[in-house]
């Protein structure tokens, strides 16, 4: 694991200049942060953890790079891998990116709480989207995450972690990704909204696509669950939750 031992630089795992689907309404440009502490089988970005591709650049290399696109976007996004494994040069970051009057949104699978209580001192985040893997309870947890010895932590972790941005009040969308076989049935939809229903500002379901491979291969030869799937599936989520979205290569966003 990339242990640089300073605040001013990163392990980056790539940039994408120019988004419209990464922060709701916005554009941004979009920053890999890498370093992950799952294994989840169905990931796409498995580079990242794996700290393929990825190279160490100085945090204010980084910031005249978005400060050179600035006038093209509204913010940027930053996600991974998992961000907070990189808590040092991540608040530096984000500091640098607010002070150039930028939004800031952090993708985060829940897991670091104490090190997000770090970054919510900050004042800087405008929007954070949270992972929740599977149904909360620690068998599935486990298995969706690759690591079954530790899903009962990993759920304590993540509901903190909700506690912690509800108590900041910052905006908050929680997501799950379906992936057949981990988390795609109505029974797990409800437990995972009814659970997560009183920190989420919106809820969205994301469809598990194949693009670019998987940590294990098998995933890849999974059909992705259909739009009508989602929109299923959403619909018991809507029980719980009022802003209730699902995202499918077909259909982009949609509000239930």
């Amino acid at each position: 694991m990339f242990l640089s031992g300073r605040d001013d630089v990163l392990l980056l795992g790539g940039v994408v200049e120019i988004s419209t689907v990464d922060y709701p309404g916005k554009v941004v440009s979009v920053i890999f942060l890498c370093g992950c502490p799952f294994r989840c089988p169905y990931c796409q970005n498995w580079r990242l953890f794996r700290e393929e591709d990825c190279r160490a650049v100085e945090v204010d290399k980084v910031l005249s790079f978005i400060e050179e696109n600035s006038v093209l976007i509204d913010g940027v996004c930053i996600t991974g891998g998992e961000p907070l494994q990189q808590i040092g040069p991540l608040i530096k970051l984000v500091r640098g990116i607010k002070d150039l009057g930028l939004l800031v949104k952090v993708d985060t699978n829940g897991f670091y709480p104490s090190r997000l209580k770090l970054l919510m001192d900050t004042s800087c985040i405008d929007y954070f989207a949270i992972d929740i893997k599977a149904r909360l309870d620690p068998q599935s947890y486990g298995r969706a995450i690759g690591i079954p010895i530790i899903g009962g932590r990993a759920i304590k972790n993540l509901m903190e972690s909700l506690r912690v941005i509800h108590d900041h009040g910052a905006f908050l969308e929680g997501r799950t990704t379906v992936v057949p076989g981990i988390v795609d049935s109505p029974a797990d939809i409800e437990n995972i909204a009814s659970t997560v229903a009183e920190y989420v500002d919106i809820y969205v379901l994301q469809q598990f696509r194949t693009e670019g491979g998987t940590l294990d291969p098998s995933y890849s030869k999974i059909t992705p669950p259909s739009r009508e799937k989602l929109l299923d599936l959403a619909r018991v989520a809507k029980k719980y939750i009022q802003d209730v979205r699902v995202r499918t290569k077909e259909g982009g966003e949609e509000r239930i």
